[in-house]
């Protein structure tokens, strides 16, 4: 058999086997698949297709709970033994990725397909993008700017995901009616770090002016001033900042204007698609609104999360009620969204399928499920700098939910930095087969990186399962300042985060990454921060070079566990900047040292020059840079 017909006979990871006329599983991309060992090519009942990415697997929760298992079980408490559904839901896939799967599976005779998807399509435009897009984006970037850009991208999302959704349809036109799922986002608990974009023309230190107005006014609750703050500033960008429309929102959330406060919720995120390579999945408006017309116009059903499950959540808006992080659903989600799908298939089945049914079919996973759910997602809040607030909620979710979940937690927190994975070093973590996935397919798969906030937060939970004291955690000698020695805090294994935004050019410094790529530190933000552990008090010196990101003015403010150590005039060439500090202002265990960056004057690159970049394939510079660090030394003294 030649290769070509090998894989005309595979469905993903599953070949046909002539004997007995069924798709086995062979090796493949596991754990991104399902755990099913096959299923008959000829259904035996009613056969249900699900389509998606890691949303529809089930991140978090699978093997053990996964959508389509709830599917089934909902469909099977209506008529018992009557459907099935096979689950070939892929984490990770894009559009061809669907679609292959999605033509491979035509020979599975289904009665209809469920297709689950969308939160990875936004990288699709800025992945591998071909050169005739890099030219419409320059072209659209000269023209007007990043909201020019931002609306070149809107266009473009919604022609790819109607030709996906016609693609699909195509497909099954003669054979299964076709449902969509669109997926929903967690708008309030998820919070991205605000960027300020490049405007040009002058306009670039009058907006931060206004921002840092507009930021005082919010903290002060001055909810009028802080409007008109927010008006003055998308007239200013064009409204392509997501921190405005954010402050809009808690206060019309705060006024109880829950539907105000959703739209401005989900322009903060919308705004985003301009900016490659920070944020993690979501669907904007955009792709949601082409989905649904698309699919309605083809005759398809639609069962449009967007709609409902803000009503699900106790805020109104979509939170961790339903959410464990960015984008994948929890225990509670996963239950509400089984429910819509299973009734929205009912009727194509033939099966009478109500919400009180799956109400009482579908309970939700065990505790010991969910502890392994909540464990894995306060690796990934952790991982995307998300708060130490929400990354707590989860561990302490994950701990009274299965106690014994405590021992991985004193296992991550016990484990040393290395380029082994933390998981593959230890023998004392509880077996959690959601997490054990999540962690080793998904998750921590690269470099150990020592996330402090995650330490602290599990050994919290830690002391509360012991007895102990809720103390900080105790200091790990591989990571303080050896006296003498000079240590850079700008060492990968210190990042705040996996993917944090300041730290560019981190993951390639990672096993399998390429080689020879240095890492350097640009600033996205008015602040920055960094860590350092010490054994004990002691006065340390500190190095730091440094300069600002752009042309202009500017001076920085350095502080050491919010003590003011010095303040330095940087301008656009490298600054060596040297102080010492105090051994009664150093504490033992975790040390933080703060950059704020005051600029007076901000120049920034001009668009043509921004616009050849995304002609060339450049990485994207869209976003003001405060300022820029080369390496932050720190040595205890002897």
């Amino acid at each position: 058999m030649s290769t070509e017909e090998a894989e005309q006979m595979r469905i993903g990871i599953w070949e046909h086997n002539p004997n007995g006329d069924r798709y086995e599983r062979v090796d493949g991309e596991w754990p991104n698949w399902s755990d099913s060992a096959g299923f008959t090519r000829v259904p035996d009942r009613r056969r249900v297709l699900l389509l998606g990415e890691s949303v529809a697997r089930g991140l978090l929760y699978e093997p053990l709970v996964t959508p389509a298992l709830m599917i089934e079980q909902a469909l099977d408490a209506t008529a018992p033994g009557r459907a099935e559904v096979v689950d070939l839901a892929r984490s990770g896939a894009r559009f061809q990725d669907l679609l292959d799967i999605a033509e491979s599976a035509r020979d599975l005779a289904p009665d209809a397909v469920v297709v689950f998807a969308g939160n990875n399509w936004k990288y699709e435009l800025t992945e591998w993008a071909s050169k005739s897009r890099q030219a419409d984006e320059a072209r659209a970037l000269e023209r007007g700017g990043v909201a020019e850009l931002l609306r070149e991208r809107e266009s473009r999302l919604a022609n790819a995901v109607t030709d996906f959704v016609n693609g699909i349809c195509d497909l099954f036109a003669s054979q299964a009616p076709v449902l969509f799922v669109l997926p929903e986002s967690n708008l309030l608990d998820w919070h991205t770090v605000p960027l300020a974009p490049v405007l040009g023309n002058g306009k670039d230190s009058e907006w931060h002016r206004v921002m840092r107005r507009t930021r005082q006014q919010m903290r002060d609750g001055d909810e009028a001033a802080v409007l008109a703050g927010c008006e003055q500033l998308h007239r200013l960008d064009g409204g392509v900042s997501e921190e405005p429309y954010r402050y809009r929102a808690r206060i019309h959330l705060d006024r109880g204007e829950t539907d105000e406060a959703l739209a401005n919720y989900r322009h903060a995120r919308d705004v985003r698609l301009w900016c490659d390579g920070i944020d993690p999945s979501w669907l904007p408006s955009i792709g949601v609104n082409a989905a649904r017309t698309a699919a309605v116009s083809r005759g398809g059903a639609v069962v449009d999360l967007t709609a409902t499950l803000p009503a699900q959540c106790a805020s109104g808006i979509p939170d961790r009620t339903v959410f464990a992080d960015f984008c994948h659903l929890n225990g509670q989600g996963l239950v509400f969204a089984a429910t819509e799908i299973a009734c929205a298939l009912g009727p194509v089945l033939g099966l009478k399928v109500t919400p009180e049914l799956c109400a009482r079919t579908l309970r939700g996973p065990a505790p010991e499920v969910e502890a392994g759910a909540a464990f894995s997602a306060a690796f990934v809040n952790a991982d995307f700098a998300q708060s130490s607030e929400v990354i707590s909620f989860y561990a302490r979710l994950a701990a009274r939910a299965a106690p014994q979940i405590v021992g991985a937690m004193e296992a991550y927190c016990a484990a040393p930095a290395a380029a082994t994975p933390w998981w593959m070093r230890t023998i004392d973590i509880p077996k959690f087969a959601n997490a054990e996935r999540c962690l080793r397919g998904i998750g921590r798969v690269g470099r150990y990186l020592y996330d402090d906030t995650l330490v602290r937060s599990f050994t919290a939970e830690i002391n509360a399962a012991r007895g102990r004291p809720d103390d900080d955690p105790p200091v790990r000698s591989h990571a303080a300042l050896v006296p003498g020695t000079r240590t850079n805090l700008l060492d990968p294994t210190l990042a705040p985060a996996w993917r944090p935004l300041d730290w560019e050019g981190l993951l390639d410094t990672l096993p399998g990454r390429p080689t020879g790529y240095r890492h350097y530190f640009r600033a996205h933000t008015e602040e920055s921060r960094f860590l350092f552990i010490a054994a004990g008090p002691a006065v340390v010196h500190v190095e730091i070079t440094m300069r600002l990101g752009t042309s202009g003015e500017g001076t920085t403010q350095v502080l050491i566990n919010e003590h003011e150590v010095g303040s330095f005039e940087l301008g656009d060439r490298w600054h060596l900047c040297r102080f010492s500090v105090p051994a009664e202002q150093v504490e033992t265990g975790r040390n933080e040292l703060v950059i704020r960056w005051q600029r007076s004057l901000i120049e920034t690159t001009p668009l043509p020059i921004l616009a050849r970049r995304i002609e060339q394939g450049l990485g994207q510079e869209l976003s003001i840079v405060f300022g820029e660090v080369h390496s932050v030394h720190a040595t205890a003294a002897a």
